[in-house]
C-alpha cells in the first residue's frame, strides 16, 4: 500500500482551500442534449483529464453515450487518457460487450474505477474493456454466467436431429406437433446462443484475470459477490483504492482536513 502525492485540503465548513493540481475548463461545439444529467456529462468530457459515467443498467442508451463520448475524444488530436467511474448492477450482454469493445479501442487509454458496486455485464464486459481496472475499496463485484428459462431439457436440445428438415417432412402434421418442434427449433436456437455467450465471457475472462479456464468457470458458475481485495487477488482488478482524511490544525487553531489518495 502506498499514498501518493494527490491531496485536496478542506477547511471545517467543507470549503476546498488548496490542492496539488489545477484543472481549467475548454470550450467545445459538442451537446449531449438537454438536462442537468447531460449538461454534467459533458462538462466531464470537457476537462483535461475527461471523465464518462456509467451508472446504472448497462444498455443501448449506455452504449449510445460511450460512443458519442469516445466520438468526441478522438476529435481531440491529443487523445487525453480516460477516466470511467463504473456503479452498475448489470443489464444487456451485447451492450456490456459493445461498451467493452469501444472502451479497449481508444487510443487514449481508459483507466476504469469501480464505485460501489460492478455487477454482471459491468463487471464482465465493461470493466475488462479498460486499459487499467480499479476498485474502491469498499467496492463489490460480481460475474456470472448468462442464463435463460429454458423449458426444454439440455439432452433433447442437444441431438442432432435435423428438426427443420423434420418438420418439412411430415405429411399431415397436426397442430400440437408442429407447435411442438417449433418450440424445439427455438429453444435449441436459445440454448446455442447461450453456450456461445458464456464461452466468450470465459475467454473475455481469461484473457484479463490469467486465470485457467476452470477457475474461471468456476467464479461464474458460483456467482458470488466478491470483494475488491477478492476480485485483486483473482486479477478481475489491478489495484484498489481509497481515500484517507487526516484532520490537522493551523497555527490559529482552525481545523484542516487533508484527503489523500491511496493505492493498494
Amino acid at each position: 500500500m502506498y499514498k501518493t502525492d494527490l491531496f485536496e485540503l478542506y477547511d471545517i465548513d467543507g470549503k476546498l482551500l488548496t490542492q496539488n493540481t489545477t484543472a481549467k475548463m475548454i470550450g467545445t461545439g459538442l451537446t449531449l442534449g438537454e438536462g442537468l444529467s447531460n449538461k454534467m456529462k459533458m462538462s466531464l468530457l470537457e476537462k483535461p483529464e475527461p471523465e464518462i459515467l456509467l451508472y446504472g443498467i448497462v444498455n443501448e442508451e449506455m452504449a449510445d453515450y460511450t460512443r458519442m463520448a469516445l466520438g468526441f475524444l478522438y476529435a481531440e488530436t491529443s487523445h487525453p487518457p480516460l477516466k470511467a467511474i463504473i456503479t452498475s448492477t448489470g443489464g444487456s450482454v451485447n451492450a456490456g460487450l459493445e461498451i467493452g469493445g469501444l472502451l479497449s479501442e481508444y487510443m487514449g487509454g481508459v483507466h476504469g474505477y469501480v464505485q460501489g458496486y460492478a455487477y454482471s455485464a459491468a463487471a464482465q464486459y465493461i470493466l475488462p474493456g479498460c486499459l487499467i481496472r480499479y476498485a474502491h475499496k469498499y467496492s463489490r463485484m460480481m460475474c456470472h454466467y448468462v442464463h435463460a428459462n429454458i423449458q426444454v431439457g439440455e439432452h433433447e436440445l442437444a441431438d442432432n436431429d435435423d428438426l427443420e428438415q423434420i418438420l418439412k417432412n411430415l405429411k399431415e402434421p397436426d397442430e400440437q406437433t408442429i407447435e411442438m418442434l417449433m418450440k424445439k427449433i427455438q429453444m435449441r436456437q436459445v440454448y446455442k446462443d447461450l453456450k456461445d455467450s458464456n464461452d466468450q465471457t470465459v475467454e473475455i475472462l481469461m484473457q484479463r484475470t490469467g486465470q485457467s479456464e476452470e477457475d474461471v468457470r468456476k467464479l461464474l458458475c458460483k456467482g458470488q459477490v466478491k470483494t475488491a481485495r477478492e476480485c485483486k487477488e483473482f486479477g478481475l482488478v489491478d489495484a484498489i483504492f481509497s481515500y484517507k482524511v487526516t484532520k490537522t490544525f493551523d497555527e490559529k487553531g482552525n481545523a484542516r482536513f487533508k484527503r489523500n489518495l491511496v493505492m493498494e
